[in-house]
């Protein structure tokens, strides 16, 4: 049954007993203050779950976002992006490539105070964000990665290190460098076959290990992808990356490629 309704009409069931659709019922009717009050009570209950949407340009993380905006949804950038970030930065100078690299950490630090810090009306509930911080890593060689952590690091979290990074779950895209490649020429964005399947090996690599959902966008539809997506937020298990901790281990060099 559950998997008709969810495949037919998008529909999750809950197969709940008398007493647990009173308690839901109960909770439903709670105000925030209560219904917070209540989870720190019991120990080891979440209300709010982070989950970041990521792949390589064109990969479908934004077309996906839209689709979910029933849950609170972060889009890719906070301002309007910079012209030249549609391309791939080592023929840029490298004065415009460190100011494009100043801009990105200036907007992951906005977006990470929003986790970090949440409004009344965003500390519960579901969050999906466009982008992750490990994300720029794609676009540096590797000796360049630790250089990069580095910078991520010290515009987030400050010089001394004392701001948290959110933890969440990576949901990974990966697709056919030959689509993604015809969807960035579409989009005005000057990536190469050759550069995107570069990119997307290195976020396989940085992405990988516990916390990360990988779907396979090569095999599967705009919907199906979606579907994916809400299926994991739903009923697959939530674990968490820690995404300090591995911008940190890439910065000292433990991190491998």
């Amino acid at each position: 049954m559950f998997e008709a309704n969810f495949t037919v009409h998008n529909v999750v069931t809950l197969f709940l007993t008398g007493a647990e659709i009173a308690a839901l019922g109960a909770l439903l009717n709670m105000n925030e203050e209560e219904l917070l009050a209540k989870a720190r009570d019991a120990q080891n209950t979440n209300l709010s779950y982070y989950y970041y949407v990521t792949g390589v340009p064109c990969a479908g993380k934004s077309t996906a976002l839209s689709c979910l905006r029933s849950f609170t949804t972060y889009d890719e950038w906070l301002d309007a992006r910079l012209p030249d970030m549609s391309k791939w930065p080592r023929p840029l100078p490298k004065k415009r490539v460190d100011e494009i690299d100043a801009w990105v950490g200036r907007q992951f630090a906005q977006k990470n105070q929003m986790l970090v810090h949440p409004s009344e009306n965003t500390r519960i509930g579901i969050h999906v964000l466009d982008r992750c911080m490990l994300d720029p890593m794609s676009f540096k060689r590797k000796a360049e990665r630790k250089q990069r952590a580095k910078t991520l690091l010290d515009a987030v979290c400050g010089n001394k290190r004392q701001a948290d990074i959110q933890d969440g779950m990576i949901i990974l895209l990966e697709g056919d460098a030959t689509i993604v490649g015809e969807r960035c020429i579409a989009a005005g964005k000057e990536f190469s076959n050759e550069q995107l399947k570069e990119m997307q090996k290195v976020l396989g690599n940085a992405y990988r290990g516990r916390g990360v959902f990988l779907i396979d966008a090569r095999r599967h539809t705009h919907s199906e992808v979606i579907r994916s997506i809400v299926r994991q937020v739903f009923v697959g298990r939530y674990q968490t990356l820690n995404i300090k901790r591995r911008l940190e281990d890439i910065e000292k060099g433990k991190f491998t490629w």
